[in-house]
């Protein structure tokens, strides 16, 4: 499952710009072309959240049409 790569590295992004900020939420936008299953990705977001800045954060994924895969915003306390 790749799905578990690809939100470890929306996770080190985040978490980056983020700094030690509490993430609220994360919006996505997942292209349907990406190969990348978004109920998939909702499924690992949980796992690889916890114990980071990151648990607890709400994950929206935005299907779109194409192959790209972007964050488009990070919500903060």
């Amino acid at each position: 499952m790749h799905e578990l790569t690809v939100t470890q590295a929306i996770l080190d992004t985040v978490a980056e710009h983020a700094g030690a900020a509490q993430v609220t939420c994360v919006r996505i936008r997942v292209g349907l072309m990406s190969g990348v299953m978004p109920h998939a990705l909702r499924f690992c977001f949980e796992t690889v959240t916890a114990g980071t800045t990151l648990q607890g954060a709400e994950l929206v994924v935005i299907e779109q049409p194409g192959s790209d895969l972007t964050i488009e915003s990070i919500e903060v306390i």
